[in-house]
């Protein structure tokens, strides 16, 4: 039985019912989308959003700062 087991053929057939319940397990339901979270929750993920909005624009400005003036090669090279 030890080397044989893995060797066995496992063949089971779904019907069509069967394919439909498994396919719809792990959707969400409609009224996922009207649950609404703790507000501190909610709000502690939008500073962070916005923090990290603020940081992204801060870094594109001294980028374009720093490119100001270059050609389009010593740009190139920088990378």
């Amino acid at each position: 039985l030890n080397r044989h087991y893995y060797s066995f053929v496992i063949d089971y057939r779904k019907n069509e019912l069967e394919e439909q319940m498994l396919m719809n397990l792990h959707k969400k339901n409609w009224t996922n989308g009207l649950t609404v979270e703790r507000f501190e929750d909610h709000q502690s993920h939008n500073e962070k959003m916005v923090d990290k909005m603020l940081k992204l624009t801060k870094d594109y400005n001294d980028r374009i700062v720093a490119e100001e003036g270059k050609t389009a090669e010593e740009i190139i090279v920088e990378l």
